[in-house]
């Protein structure tokens, strides 16, 4: 597969050098374009970044919203695979700025996923369900019942991930039904689509987003209610986690172990899981280490309430 995006980028050169002697400026833009995907494909963001910026550069001054908006996106998307969330939301930002003359509904409604996903990993999860809620509104203006199960499991996480867990279930419900209208070739691609990326990830070495891929992989399954994959995806996720010395990613992680062991009646374990969860949480300094501290602290009581046993966090988790 890396053979495929070095043949791709060698192309990519031969069209800016063609395009430079010819001194076809948009041309070039396209082709810084090109090349960025394909750097960033490679593994390669800090190269990627660099063309994306001269295609955006070259497409303010030519006046090629297309561009301007689909290079919006490429930062965005490499602010994202580096785990740089609040950096990239202004580019998802511009780009939906611009989707209007664009025409486009359904990479606006991936941009929504996108800038949805960013705000989820940040832990602003208002801002997380008003994106994924645009997602799903142009998944159904589509007819696209595929992008509309998905909005719905990314919906479904954010309100679980708020303790709202009767509207986490009935977003599971809605998924379920969509899921049945589905045939199995569309749910094979669902899932497939995140284990490749995975694939994909491992190839390149690109640790952290592996371990992004793995938490995605394992949300949809258990969103699906198939056992033994998310397990599996987020016990990797979590021993991959703590070599990148991200406390959040390895705090959601957690999290997400623990809601799987408690949909599945261990609830002990599941407790073991949150405390592991709000220990790392203890550790991040800022605003943003607060607040996720106190939804953490928050969403304890409905959580444990709702599997049968009323407990607090331990002590030692607490803040001091």
């Amino acid at each position: 597969m890396r053979g495929e995006y070095d043949k791709a980028l060698e192309l990519h050169k031969s069209h800016l050098s063609l395009a430079q002697e010819l001194g076809d400026y948009a041309a070039q833009g396209r082709a810084y374009g090109n090349m960025g995907n394909a750097y960033n494909a490679l593994g390669l963001h800090d190269q990627a970044v660099r063309y994306h910026r001269q295609e955006l550069q070259i497409s303010l001054e030519v006046n090629d919203r297309p561009s301007q908006a689909s290079t919006h996106a490429n930062l965005g998307n490499f602010h994202s695979c580096r785990g740089e969330y609040a950096q990239a939301l202004p580019y998802y930002q511009n780009y939906l700025s611009l989707s209007p003359g664009l025409q486009d509904l359904e990479t606006a409604g991936k941009i929504f996923h996108n800038q949805g996903y960013a705000y989820y990993c940040l832990g602003q999860y208002r801002d997380a369900i008003r994106c994924y809620e645009q997602d799903l509104g142009l998944a159904k203006d589509l007819q696209d019942k595929l992008a509309q199960a998905k909005a719905y499991c990314n919906l479904g996480l954010a309100h679980k991930a708020l303790g709202e867990y009767g509207k986490a279930e009935e977003c599971q419900r809605y998924l379920l039904s969509l899921a049945q209208a589905l045939d199995n070739t569309q749910m094979d691609a669902a899932l497939s689509f995140h284990s490749q990326e995975l694939t994909l990830r491992r190839d390149l070495g690109d640790q952290q987003g592996e371990c992004q891929a793995l938490g995605r992989l394992a949300a949809v399954h258990m969103t699906l209610a198939t056992t033994p994959p998310p397990c599996s995806a987020i016990e990797a996720q979590l021993v991959l986690a703590p070599g990148l010395r991200d406390r959040r990613l390895e705090a959601r992680g957690a999290r997400q172990h623990g809601h799987h062991q408690a949909e599945h009646g261990a609830v002990e374990e599941a407790i073991g899981y949150f405390e592991q969860q709000l220990a790392m949480l203890q550790q991040l300094s800022g605003a943003e280490g607060v607040l996720d501290r106190g939804r953490a602290f928050g969403a304890w009581p409905t959580a444990t309430r709702r599997w049968g046993t009323m407990r607090r966090p331990s002590s030692t988790t607490r803040s001091t």
